[in-house]
């Protein structure tokens, strides 16, 4: 009803009914996720409202294509450090462990913002670093509830195959599979009875679960953007939640094509 004072809807949702709105209809727009904002459906929605006040939250400023998110917003900026929201107490404390393999990441194409797709899936998909990855789990922490990030869709499903042959419920989730089923798989992480979630590209911004404990950085990534987004998946707070524990598994790659890891960042 876009009579009433507070309305709160989608990027998606408010553009394609962008007409029925009056330009003064609102006097203070909040938008999350704000690092979007210089794409155009946020900008034609920006550029339609006469707000008084535009409020833009994020947690990572930084664009891969280096446009400016600043500029969208007219008001100074405040920024809060991973760091500071730590030391602060509004995220948990985190604990990084970095186990290398031996997987040779220097032949990997790359320009400045990811490795080439198609030669990562091919370097990346080795038995024996999904093998070392349910290892380091099982030996490590055990039981806890986990995100594994992985390269694509066929590796989330075979990195779950191999935790659930190790006894330890694993389920893959990725944007290929119908919503209901996406909600159901999630919804029993959230409940506990799955352990380990092997996740490919969907859980970086827009889902929260602050019950994660451990998160198993398997898929290697030169965007800081999306390295943030991910950890971002572990940091909250939680009931009897001491630290977020980070896994970063380290391959080898040259000066020039080093993914990031939790240290780097």
């Amino acid at each position: 009803d876009v009579s009433t004072h507070n309305v709160v809807g989608s990027i998606q949702s408010v553009t394609d009914n962008l007409h029925l709105f009056d330009p003064q209809a609102f006097r203070y727009l909040i938008i999350d996720e704000a690092h979007h904002a210089s794409a155009d459906t946020y900008r034609g929605i920006l550029a339609h409202f006469d707000a008084d006040f535009i409020l833009g939250l994020t947690a990572t400023p930084e664009r891969a294509d280096g446009q400016s998110v600043l500029e969208s917003f007219r008001d100074s900026a405040h920024r809060l450090t991973l760091e500071e929201a730590v030391q602060l107490g509004e995220l948990v404390p985190i604990r990084c462990f970095r186990v290398e393999t031996s997987i040779d990441l220097s032949r990997v194409r790359f320009n400045q913002v990811q490795y080439n797709r198609w030669d990562l899936e091919e370097r990346i998909q080795v038995p024996a670093r999904d093998r070392l990855i349910v290892q380091t789990y099982c030996e490590h922490v055990p039981g806890r509830k986990a995100v594994a990030f992985c390269v694509n869709v066929r590796h989330g499903e075979e990195l779950a195959r191999l935790f659930r042959e190790q006894g330890v419920p694993a389920e893959s989730v990725s944007g290929r599979m119908p919503e209901a089923q996406r909600q159901t798989v999630l919804s029993r992480f959230e409940q506990g009875e799955i352990r380990v979630l092997c996740a490919c590209d969907i859980l970086n911004e827009g889902w929260d679960c602050p019950s994660i404990e451990v998160l198993l950085m398997a898929r290697p990534t030169l965007s800081k953007v999306l390295y943030l987004q991910q950890l971002g998946r572990g940091t909250r707070k939680a009931p009897g939640k001491e630290c977020l524990i980070v896994i970063d598994f380290v391959d080898n790659a040259s000066r020039y094509n080093a993914p990031l890891s939790l240290h780097r960042v």
